[in-house]
């Protein structure tokens, strides 16, 4: 019968893995300590293919760069755009820094990347952190004439790339006309909701030192008014 147990005992060992450490305190704090370091960078990148004809094309997309996954970490990327989750780890980086590929700059899309513990670590699988990243779309608009204008290079809907909605041809050509006509600003705000806030902000560095000063003999008077209460409180009490 004992021979049975023991035989059974070294099974279940062979089978189920058993941690040399706990994911105790210190070993969370430190894992958490190095994920803190990641951080998730992008920039446009643009490939330009050459044709016997001599005519050439050019194709933009985003470099999604991770920084600072370690031996002790790896990462898991989703998007609201595609089902796919991807998974990467300190084998998968070059220089320090994981990339990959984000072709879809028609959309606005945006990143979730979860930081784990590596599973050589104490803690592994513990989820650390969470980064969201959000990369801008193309904007339509932004080779049309009227944007290549020097005076519209600045315009919020003539911009390369954009984190806004869509907009039909329209609302597009209303808000030119709009900015053209000095209703709103290069942001698309109203030019007389700028000057509102700015008389209100230039009124408030004027009076600044009055409104201070107020706040100060406002909270001197009533400290004193305390003060003198609970000293008659106390000669009545005597």
């Amino acid at each position: 019968m004992k021979k049975i147990v023991t035989l059974l005992l070294m099974l279940i060992l062979i089978v189920v893995p058993v941690k040399a450490e706990e994911c105790s305190y210190t070993a969370k704090a430190d894992a958490m300590k190095k994920a803190a370091n990641v951080k998730v960078d992008y920039e446009v990148v643009e490939d330009t293919e050459k044709y016997e004809d001599g005519s050439t094309s050019t194709d933009e997309y985003f470099k999604i760069s991770i920084l600072n996954v370690t031996e002790d970490l790896y990462v898991e990327v989703s998007n609201d755009v595609t089902s796919e989750i991807l998974t990467y780890n300190f084998a998968d980086a070059k220089d320090g820094v994981i990339t990959f590929d984000w072709r879809e700059n028609e959309v606005v899309t945006n990143f979730i990347i979860k930081v784990f513990a590596s599973y050589q670590t104490p803690c592994g699988g513990e989820e650390l952190k969470t980064i969201r990243k959000q990369t801008p779309r193309y904007n339509d608009y932004y080779n049309r004439a009227i944007c290549l204008e020097e005076d519209m290079k600045d315009f919020y809907l003539c911009e390369k790339y954009t984190n806004l909605k869509e907009i039909d041809e329209s609302m597009f050509i209303t808000k030119i006309d709009s900015f053209m006509d000095g209703k709103i600003d290069e942001t698309g705000k109203s030019t007389e909701e700028v000057k509102k806030e700015e008389t209100f902000q230039d009124k408030l560095e004027k009076y600044k030192y009055f409104i201070f000063g107020g706040i100060i003999i406002l909270v001197l008077g009533t400290t004193t008014v305390v003060v003198v209460r609970k000293r008659n409180r106390g000669k009545k009490v005597k």
